[in-house]
């Protein structure tokens, strides 16, 4: 619940992201949660997200899949 606070509050304020505020404060402890969230958000997405699309979706979302990008997107070609 805390975490949910100070996050609305960067987002409120302003004032940026956690990821942003690694950068500022060099603290090793918020880019090892920082870490550790990243990674979790990847297992997430890659082991139950995409494979539910996938089932949902068919080939739709394979080519779908095939133009965008996972976190950074493409441009257009």
């Amino acid at each position: 619940m805390l975490l949910g606070t100070c996050i609305w509050e960067f987002a409120r304020r302003g004032r940026g992201t956690l990821a942003g505020e690694v950068l500022l404060t060099g603290s090793r402890l918020l880019l090892a949660y920082w870490a550790v969230w990243f990674l979790a958000v990847n297992l997430f997405v890659i082991g139950y997200e995409e494979p539910t699309l996938r089932r949902h979706f068919g080939a739709a979302y394979d080519r779908y899949r095939a133009t965008v990008g996972r976190w950074v997107p493409r441009r257009p070609g």
